[in-house]
């Protein structure tokens, strides 16, 4: 069956439609900021701009070393390993209770579905919280509906690249 959208007379055959996660999908992007304040307080380290927490983000731990100050170097390996562990922890609890979608995929999901389009999601989450990270998406009973889910081992290069 051929699949055919039209968007003003062009036509085009979509084979599949594959969507990033957090900020496209789902709502994450202010629970990240809150938690990384919450995980910085925690830890007694200083608040940081909002455009680090943003490269950390996508950096990973080398923004976050970044974050200490130079007078706690002498703790940096301490303080990631803190860092890790109770990341892990309020990543779970903020996934379960806070994280919501963005308004309006469930009709989209819903529109797509109806075209017997498969669906995908492509993000830079480590396969290990792939699952955790899909949660709202399951709570709408959304995640039945993925046809493919591709996380960041799964591609020679991180995102944007296309490939």
């Amino acid at each position: 069956m051929e699949r055919i959208i039209s968007f003003n007379e062009k036509r085009w055959t979509v084979d599949a439609v594959m969507f990033d996660l957090d900020g496209t999908l789902i709502d994450s992007i202010p629970s990240y900021f809150r938690l990384m304040a919450s995980i910085l307080d925690t830890l007694g380290l200083p608040p940081v701009p909002k455009p680090l927490v943003a490269d950390f983000m996508i950096s990973g731990l080398q923004a976050f070393e970044s974050m200490i100050p130079v007078e706690m170097h002498d703790r940096k390996d301490e303080l990631i390993k803190e860092f890790l562990s109770l990341g892990r922890q309020k990543l779970r609890s903020t996934f379960q209770d806070e994280v919501e979608l963005i308004p309006g995929v469930e009709q989209l999901f819903c529109v797509i579905a109806q075209k017997k389009i498969p669906i995908g999601v492509v993000s830079s989450t480590h396969r290990a919280y792939m699952d955790l990270k899909l949660t709202p998406l399951a709570r709408k009973g959304l995640k039945a509906s993925l046809a493919s889910v591709i996380a960041t081992e799964d591609a020679p290069r991180k995102k944007p690249a296309p490939d």
